[in-house]
């Protein structure tokens, strides 16, 4: 293992010359030496092993003398008299020293390990860092730590991005193999990266729960994404329990349990009842919010969930737990969810409003006491108590909430928080009551409120003027008769509000207004050009009148924005279809959003479109998802389905429709190319659906034996490969994750192959890993290695 302060001689700046003139490296030796003593000087150069640099004329003057000088400072520093084979031995020492130290600071104070320190030593080290000042050397253990900042701060972007970027750009297997890192920081935030990933995240839950055993930091990440996994996530619940019982942090320990609830893991709901009473108020909320999430299995200790309202450090907790086990519960423990709303805490105050709506009714018998806090001196609580009312549909207290209109209050209590980096500043509707009051009057549907909503638009602040359009949006269709209030902020000086003023008027169907969208197209935000395209797509009548205009949009610098072009362009039918050709331009274009797009847009030109067919085929090749599953959809759109490929989204669009039953039919289609392509889709479906979903395909699939007995044993290898991965995900192979991927490797490993060569499944082709599948397939998951 290396010192962790190595210093390098950067490459930029070693000049090997065999010439006594003088060269970079002479200039800088000259520079470094006109600060160092020439002693050490030569002692940093040997100690470097600088071969470069020691042919320097400036070095070689003198440089016979460099082992007697180091010499000396060995016996300086070990007090022993050593000969000069020992240099290297010397340095190993160093090496080691430095290790037990964490900075240069600690290296000149002397040794740590109780070894008196020298002058020497203290001079040699001054020297190093003197060099690193200089640029001559460099801190490798800098360079680690500032490459670890850079994957760290990528990895926290990707998973901002959410599931269907990672989706679109195949994000989540690259991601997948950073979460088993060696370092710590790199894998914790790889796998919360995954746990952003939703679904596609999920695929990789083996490498997630692999991080269950190491750091706290690393167990508390993987907890974390298992738990945004939900039930599917279920098989690692023994192995989450099982990290309750190793000595941990209350972190870990919180992690876990919440991961638990998330995953509804009632078998370990006594273990959930053991930690509501722990000493840690972390670990103590946790088993709160765990047992709230098990539904009835959860219900029995509600009582004492509700006695955790008590104190501060769990209340938030108690009050989200008695919200998710029902309102029976709720009704129960009403006074007490209503005095939650004077918290200190906003987010407290927030989840007892959500609590409340839970049980509308029982609220609803008696709103006095909430109604009494839209007139406390707090704005903070006057907020929580309009959205409580809001929430509950209480439209017989629309009146008192509608003064609040009239407040400018705005609760800076908790804004320390934000100021010292704590956490964001909490969201305008708890803050400021009358954002609150929109957003319940808009929730009570309170129509006749309509024309003071509409006036927020005109606030001083633009979070108040944002609120107002969210209020109308939720309205819709009744907001109607005030667009023309809505058009006046589309010049706002906030590109939020312009961004969602576009959005407004495409969601309430302000078609009197639509003509302004257009003036946005050359708007200096990015965004507000793509909002204000979108809007007008869906109004396709009124957007041909402009597409003369929509096409200049697709010359616009950002990919996004020429996206939207081209998809509003494709909503215009006929008139869309004069620009095909420019849309086809854009299938080379280096944006993988625009290449989608233009895919998609070709696809829906109908024979404008199929003219660029062959280049849309080339774009199946596409090295992003995104990009080969648009060109696949529009080959199948254009009537090219024989050379169209699987389209990787297919599933996701087809979960929840009862689309495998029509998948089934196809399986015994006449068309290769369909038959395939429902194999595939079916194997995928099943592999990413609910354990229901798997059993019902199974049974009729068990039914079709021969079927699946002349898919396996076919001619067609991709045909095969798609019925192996059918199999695989329909017999539900532990070993593998939910598309089975990792069946075929498992399955060789199992029986001695090395499988360390396949690097994928385009590379394997039929050298043996479909072996595995086929294997598995047939239900010899042990077998002949040379045949099937």
């Amino acid at each position: 293992m290396g010192s962790p302060v190595t210093f390098l001689l950067e490459e930029r700046r070693v000049v090997h010359t065999t010439r006594e003139t003088e060269g970079p490296g002479e200039d800088l030796c000259n520079e470094a030496e006109s600060v160092l003593p020439p002693d050490v000087w030569h002692g940093v150069f040997w100690f470097l092993d600088c071969e470069s640099l020691r042919l320097a004329s400036c070095c070689r003057k003198g440089f016979s003398d460099a082992e007697e000088l180091w010499t000396r400072l060995l016996h300086s520093d070990w007090g022993v008299t050593v000969t000069l084979g020992s240099m290297r031995l010397y340095r190993r020492w160093l090496q080691r020293f430095r290790q037990m130290s964490s900075t240069m600071e600690g290296l000149k104070g002397g040794c740590l390990t109780g070894v008196t320190g020298s002058l020497s030593r203290k001079r040699l080290f001054e020297a190093l860092e003197s060099l690193v000042e200089l640029g001559l050397v460099r801190d490798r253990r800098s360079e680690r730590s500032a490459r670890v900042e850079e994957q760290v701060q990528w990895l926290i972007d990707l998973g901002s991005r959410g599931e269907k970027t990672a989706a679109d750009f195949g994000l989540a297997s690259n991601v997948a193999n950073l979460a088993r890192d060696h370092n710590d920081e790199v894998a914790a935030a790889a796998i919360r990266a995954l746990g952003d990933f939703g679904k596609e995240g999920a695929k990789h839950m083996s490498a997630v729960a692999s991080g269950l055993n190491r750091s706290g930091e690393v167990c508390v990440a993987a907890a974390t994404a298992l738990a945004q996994f939900g039930p599917a996530a279920l098989p690692y619940s023994e192995q989450l329990a099982t990290c309750l019982h190793r000595p941990s942090d209350e972190a870990s320990k919180a992690a876990v349990l919440a991961a638990l609830g998330a995953l509804r893991a009632t078998q370990h709901s006594n273990v959930l009842v053991e930690f509501l009473e722990d000493k840690s108020m972390a670990v103590a909320a946790a088993a709160c919010q765990a047992l709230g999430k098990l539904g009835a299995a959860g219900a029995p200790e509600a009582s004492r969930i509700a006695q955790k309202m008590k104190h501060p450090g769990t209340r938030f907790a108690a009050v989200t737990a008695l919200g998710n086990l029902g309102p029976e519960v709720v009704k129960k423990n009403l006074p007490e969810i209503v005095s939650c709303l004077q918290d200190k805490d906003s987010l407290t105050r927030q989840a007892a409003a959500s609590t409340l709506a839970v049980a509308p009714d029982a609220v609803l018998a008696d709103p006095k006491s909430i109604v009494a806090l839209l007139k406390d001196s707090q704005p903070g609580l006057r907020c929580a108590a309009a959205l409580a009312l809001g929430k509950c549909g209480a439209s017989s207290a629309a009146e008192d909430v509608a003064v609040l209109l009239g407040d400018n209050g705005d609760d800076d209590s908790e804004s320390y928080l934000a100021v010292g980096g704590g956490s964001l500043r909490s969201a305008y509707i708890l803050r400021r009551p009358k954002c609150a009051a929109l957003m319940s009057l808009s929730l009570m549907k309170s129509e006749k409120h309509l024309a003071a909503v509409s006036g927020a638009l005109r606030d001083k602040s633009y979070e108040v003027r944002l609120c107002a359009i969210e209020a109308l949006m939720q309205f819709g269709a009744a907001a109607k008769k005030h667009s023309t209030s809505i058009m006046s902020v589309l010049e706002d000086d906030v590109y939020l509000v312009r961004l969602k003023a576009c959005q407004c008027i495409a969601a309430i169907g302000a078609t009197d207004v639509i003509d302004n969208l257009p003036d946005l197209f050359h708007d200096e935000a990015p965004s507000v050009r793509q909002a204000a395209l979108d809007a007008l797509a869906t109004y396709p009548d009124h957007a041909k009148t402009y597409s003369s205009q929509v096409f200049k949009c697709i010359s616009d610098e950002y990919g996004c924005v020429r996206a939207s072009a081209m998809r509003c362009l494709a909503s215009m039918e006929t008139v869309g279809q004069c620009y095909a050709s420019t849309i086809a331009g854009e299938l080379a274009s280096q944006d993988p959003e625009s290449r989608a797009a233009a895919c998609e847009t070709l696809g829906k030109l109908g024979d404008y479109g199929a003219a660029f067919a062959e280049d849309i085929e080339m774009c199946q090749s596409d090295e992003i998802p995104m990009v080969r599953a648009a060109a696949g959809y529009a080959l199948v759109q254009l009537g090219a389905k024989d050379t169209a490929f699987y389209p990787s989204q297919l599933p996701r669009l087809l979960e929840g429709c009862g689309a495998w039953k029509t998948l089934l039919s196809l399986l015994e289609d006449e068309s290769p190319q369909l038959q395939w392509l429902a194999t595939r889709c079916l194997a995928d479906l099943v592999g990413s659906g609910p354990e229901s979903l798997r059993l019902k395909v199974r049974e009729e699939v068990v039914r079709r034996g021969y079927l699946v007995r002349a898919l396996l044993e076919g001619d067609d290898l991709d045909l095969v490969e798609a019925a192996s991965r059918l199999m695989l995900n329909l017999h539900h192979v532990t070993m593998a994750p939910l598309k089975g991927s990792r069946g075929p490797h498992g399955i060789l490993e199992s029986e001695g192959f090395d499988v360390g060569c396949f690097a994928s499944e385009n590379q394997a082709e039929w050298s043996g890993l479909w072996h595995g599948e086929m294997c598995y397939a047939r239900g010899r998951v042990r077998g002949n290695r040379m045949g099937i």
